[in-house]
Protein backbone atom coordinates (compact mmCIF):
# COMPACT_ATOMS: atom_id res chain seq x y z
CA UNK A 1 0.00 0.00 0.00
CA UNK A 2 2.98 2.06 -0.26
CA UNK A 3 4.04 2.45 3.21
CA UNK A 4 6.76 0.45 5.33
CA UNK A 5 5.79 -1.14 8.67
CA UNK A 6 8.15 -3.34 10.93
CA UNK A 7 7.31 -7.06 10.83
CA UNK A 8 5.72 -7.96 14.46
CA UNK A 9 6.84 -11.95 14.01
CA UNK A 10 10.23 -13.84 13.61
CA UNK A 11 11.81 -14.84 10.95
CA UNK A 12 10.27 -18.11 10.96
CA UNK A 13 6.64 -16.63 11.27
CA UNK A 14 7.51 -14.76 8.08
CA UNK A 15 6.88 -17.14 5.09
CA UNK A 16 3.85 -18.35 6.86
CA UNK A 17 2.66 -14.61 7.29
CA UNK A 18 3.58 -13.97 3.29
CA UNK A 19 1.58 -16.59 2.04
CA UNK A 20 -1.52 -15.95 4.32
CA UNK A 21 -0.98 -12.35 3.01
CA UNK A 22 -1.04 -13.79 -1.00
CA UNK A 23 -4.37 -15.68 -0.26
CA UNK A 24 -5.99 -12.65 0.85
CA UNK A 25 -6.77 -14.29 4.30
CA UNK A 26 -5.97 -12.36 7.54
CA UNK A 27 -2.19 -12.23 8.23
CA UNK A 28 -2.47 -11.58 11.54
CA UNK A 29 -4.31 -14.60 12.21
CA UNK A 30 -0.89 -16.38 11.57
CA UNK A 31 0.40 -14.30 14.68
CA UNK A 32 -2.44 -15.95 16.65
CA UNK A 33 -2.33 -19.02 15.70
CA UNK A 34 0.99 -19.40 16.75
CA UNK A 35 0.86 -17.76 20.02
CA UNK A 36 -1.99 -20.16 20.90
CA UNK A 37 0.14 -23.25 20.00
CA UNK A 38 2.86 -22.02 22.28
CA UNK A 39 0.43 -21.63 25.03
CA UNK A 40 -0.56 -25.15 24.87
CA UNK A 41 3.23 -26.50 24.61
CA UNK A 42 3.79 -23.74 27.73
CA UNK A 43 1.22 -25.66 29.37
CA UNK A 44 1.92 -29.04 28.44
CA UNK A 45 5.52 -28.24 29.32
CA UNK A 46 4.71 -26.84 32.88
CA UNK A 47 2.23 -30.07 33.69
CA UNK A 48 5.34 -32.54 32.63
CA UNK A 49 7.86 -30.45 35.01
CA UNK A 50 4.99 -30.14 37.77
CA UNK A 51 4.75 -34.39 37.35
CA UNK A 52 8.26 -34.90 37.32
CA UNK A 53 9.15 -32.66 40.33
CA UNK A 54 6.18 -34.58 41.82
CA UNK A 55 8.50 -38.28 40.93
CA UNK A 56 11.21 -36.58 42.40
CA UNK A 57 10.46 -35.48 45.27
CA UNK A 58 8.74 -39.09 45.96
CA UNK A 59 11.99 -40.96 44.77
CA UNK A 60 13.86 -38.49 47.37
CA UNK A 61 11.63 -39.10 50.09
CA UNK A 62 13.56 -41.65 51.89
CA UNK A 63 16.88 -39.80 51.86
CA UNK A 64 15.60 -36.51 53.21
CA UNK A 65 13.81 -38.54 55.87
CA UNK A 66 16.93 -40.16 56.89
CA UNK A 67 18.38 -36.52 56.98
CA UNK A 68 15.83 -35.23 58.88
CA UNK A 69 16.07 -37.67 61.46
CA UNK A 70 19.91 -37.32 61.41
CA UNK A 71 19.16 -33.81 62.04
CA UNK A 72 16.85 -34.39 65.30
CA UNK A 73 19.89 -37.02 66.73
CA UNK A 74 22.34 -34.35 66.55
CA UNK A 75 20.44 -31.55 68.16
CA UNK A 76 19.41 -33.92 71.14
CA UNK A 77 23.16 -35.20 71.44
CA UNK A 78 24.48 -31.60 71.06
CA UNK A 79 22.10 -30.37 73.85
CA UNK A 80 23.10 -33.42 76.06
CA UNK A 81 26.96 -32.52 75.25
CA UNK A 82 26.14 -28.65 76.20
CA UNK A 83 24.69 -30.24 79.32
CA UNK A 84 27.76 -32.05 80.42
CA UNK A 85 29.93 -29.33 79.78
CA UNK A 86 28.29 -26.76 82.03
CA UNK A 87 27.93 -29.19 84.73
CA UNK A 88 31.80 -30.15 84.23
CA UNK A 89 32.07 -26.24 84.59
CA UNK A 90 31.10 -26.21 88.28
CA UNK A 91 34.53 -26.13 90.22
CA UNK A 92 32.99 -27.67 93.08
CA UNK A 93 32.88 -30.42 91.00
CA UNK A 94 37.05 -31.08 91.43
CA UNK A 95 36.70 -31.52 95.05
CA UNK A 96 37.72 -34.98 96.65
CA UNK A 97 34.05 -35.49 97.85
CA UNK A 98 32.96 -35.14 94.27
CA UNK A 99 35.39 -37.80 92.69
CA UNK A 100 32.62 -40.36 91.37
CA UNK A 101 30.53 -38.07 89.81
CA UNK A 102 33.28 -36.14 88.01
CA UNK A 103 34.48 -39.95 86.77
CA UNK A 104 30.70 -40.16 85.99
CA UNK A 105 30.30 -36.42 83.75
CA UNK A 106 33.68 -37.49 82.12
CA UNK A 107 32.32 -40.55 80.90
CA UNK A 108 29.01 -39.59 80.06
CA UNK A 109 31.00 -36.42 78.10
CA UNK A 110 33.01 -39.29 76.23
CA UNK A 111 29.93 -41.01 75.41
CA UNK A 112 27.82 -38.26 73.94
CA UNK A 113 30.45 -37.12 71.52
CA UNK A 114 31.10 -40.04 70.64
CA UNK A 115 27.19 -40.82 69.57
CA UNK A 116 27.70 -37.43 68.38
CA UNK A 117 30.49 -38.08 65.91
CA UNK A 118 28.34 -41.15 64.71
CA UNK A 119 25.26 -38.90 64.31
CA UNK A 120 27.56 -35.88 62.15
CA UNK A 121 28.63 -39.20 60.09
CA UNK A 122 25.07 -40.53 59.39
CA UNK A 123 23.78 -37.09 58.53
CA UNK A 124 26.89 -36.66 56.16
CA UNK A 125 26.88 -39.64 54.54
CA UNK A 126 22.83 -39.17 54.30
CA UNK A 127 23.22 -35.51 52.28
CA UNK A 128 26.07 -36.95 50.38
CA UNK A 129 23.48 -39.63 48.98
CA UNK A 130 20.28 -37.31 48.40
CA UNK A 131 22.87 -35.04 46.54
CA UNK A 132 24.23 -38.06 44.15
CA UNK A 133 20.24 -39.16 43.72
CA UNK A 134 19.45 -35.40 43.03
CA UNK A 135 22.21 -35.27 40.58
CA UNK A 136 21.11 -38.40 38.73
CA UNK A 137 17.81 -37.57 38.43
CA UNK A 138 18.12 -34.46 36.93
CA UNK A 139 20.63 -35.88 34.96
CA UNK A 140 17.84 -38.51 33.85
CA UNK A 141 14.95 -35.91 33.09
CA UNK A 142 17.10 -33.98 30.72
Amino acid sequence: DGRASEFQGSVDDYPKWLAEHNRGGDPERVFQASENTDNDRSARARKEQKRLDAERRKQLQPMTKRIKRAERVIEKLTEEKQTVEQQLADPQLYNDDNKDRLKQLLTDQAYVQKELDSAEADWLAATEAYENLSLSLSEAST
